[in-house]
């Protein structure tokens, strides 16, 4: 008896990355931005994902991308269009590279019209999509002293020493501790401020908060770059207080999205590990040219009320 087993047919496989590599993966991950929130998951799915992030590269790619979606964002003036995104990003991996996806013909557009901002590294754009390409690092574990195997960065995870996590703990424990019990009352303030708003207390409270917050973390030179950034937004909302009071509640939820990636960062710093100090700048520094954005917006709108009149 003669079986005749079925012919296979070669399925091809199709591709979102501009670059048609038909080397990846059959399977590939998806982040639909639909808001802030979602922005921020992707941005912290790297972190968790540090086998990923190893590569300096790789981070660089990340921060980058992050400040220039939220400034794409922040083009928008108002907190309800800013929530109406709706994008996907995604990732596809060919084993010695990876390919991150935008696929947003108002960000094609946007990086089209900055390719400046974009020129460090390897991409491809049309009218609908961006795609970039960045190696995925071959690490080198030395086993002995003329001897080298050489690890994809996939299977690093295996080798716990070689992940490269440092928690900080130079720190003073007291300043480490100073700054859980600050980020965490800012937390539990603003929750509570998104069911009333704010007033002229809450308001110099939070300010307070994050002038101590700031005051501490500056002498430390190693945080500078925070340091920078939250200071300005110390001045800012000084000098801009009586529009933090007019404005919608609803704008308290990028104040959350801030002091929970001030959260994120102190865990990362002083817990969990992370690859570099710095990591959590562009991000945090974004959260404030947001908020700084949005307090705008009301200021020009208060502004063009009274031209009215």
């Amino acid at each position: 008896m003669t079986i005749t087993l079925p012919t296979l047919q070669k399925i091809n496989r199709k591709t979102i990355n501009l670059y048609n590599d038909l080397s990846i993966k059959s399977h590939r991950t998806v982040f639909n931005i639909a808001d802030d929130d979602d922005l921020h998951e992707w941005w912290e799915y790297h972190l968790e994902h540090m086998d990923l992030c190893q590569n300096e590269k790789i981070v660089h790619f990340i921060e980058t991308s992050y400040r220039l979606l939220t400034e794409v964002s922040a083009k928008k003036k108002n907190l309800e269009k800013l929530k109406k995104w709706n994008f996907d990003i995604v990732f596809e991996d060919a084993v010695s590279v990876g390919y991150w996806t935008f696929r947003s013909h108002r960000i094609a557009k946007y990086l089209a019209l900055h390719k400046e901002s974009i020129q460090e590294f390897d991409y491809l754009i049309d009218d609908k999509k961006v795609s970039f390409r960045l190696p995925l690092r071959i690490l080198e574990v030395p086993t002995s002293k003329n001897e080298k195997t050489v690890v994809s960065i996939k299977e690093k995870s295996r080798y716990s020493d070689e992940r490269n996590l440092e928690v900080y703990d130079t720190f003073a424990l007291d300043d480490i501790q100073t700054v859980k019990e600050i980020i965490d009352d800012l937390l539990d303030h603003i929750i509570y401020l998104e069911e009333k708003g704010f007033d002229s207390r809450s308001i110099d409270r939070i300010v307070r908060e994050l002038s101590t917050l700031t005051n501490l973390l500056g002498s430390y030179i190693e945080l500078k770059a925070i340091t920078q950034s939250l200071r300005s937004l110390v001045y800012y909302l000084y000098e801009n207080k009586e529009e933090l009071i007019v404005m919608d509640h609803s704008y308290l939820l990028l104040f959350e999205g801030l002091f929970n990636n001030l959260k994120n960062w102190y865990l990362a710093l002083f817990v969990s590990g992370c690859v570099n100090i710095n990591i959590f700048d562009a991000s945090i520094q974004a959260d404030i040219d947001i908020i700084k954005t949005m307090i705008q917006s009301v200021n020009e709108m208060s502004e063009t009320s009274i031209e009215l009149f």
